[in-house]
């Protein structure tokens, strides 16, 4: 609620101003029916015709370019990662049995099953990111590409790590 009425503070801000936020039909049925969907969506086309009157620096645009860019990076890594990820129910009854100090004796097992499932999935899905993410390190031979721009990092690192300050 909230959300809606601070939607409609900004609209009301807005027409006093001359400028007119609506939604179109296509999100109306996106929205069915739900009030602070829609006034998160109405706030956002606000927001986004500010911008249009302050545009950004191009040091904002680098960093937004390279935000961007680090999201679709993770959207890329989930999506190849995700196919690789099975969690059983046999898993989902371990951890919850090796765990269940941890859940509450009078954990609803109903509702925290799902969310036992969720964490287990996300603690594998980090796992095949980071196989990823070594398949394309050897793929590209990325050590041997970093070893010509930073020759002495090896040794300075394996000095680091043996001499610690």
């Amino acid at each position: 609620m909230k959300k809606f009425l601070l939607a409609s503070i900004l609209l009301v801000g807005l027409s006093s101003v001359g400028l007119a936020i609506s939604l179109t039909e296509e999100e109306l049925k996106i929205v069915n029916g739900n009030s602070n969907v829609g006034a998160s969506l109405l706030v956002k086309k606000a927001i986004l015709e500010e911008i249009k009157s302050s545009p950004f620096t191009e040091a904002e645009k680098k960093l937004i370019a390279d935000a961007k860019e680090n999201i679709e990076v993770e959207a890329f890594l989930n999506k190849l990662a995700q196919g690789n990820v099975v969690v059983s129910d046999e898993e989902v009854l371990k951890v919850y049995e090796d765990n269940k100090e941890r859940f509450g004796s009078d954990g609803d097992v109903v509702n925290i099953m799902p969310q036992v499932k969720q964490l287990i999935f996300n603690q594998k899905l980090g796992e095949e990111k980071v196989k990823l993410v070594n398949m394309f390190i050897a793929k590209y031979n990325l050590n041997d590409i970093l070893k010509k721009y930073f020759p002495t990092t090896e040794s300075k690192d394996t000095e680091q790590q043996t001499n610690p300050k």
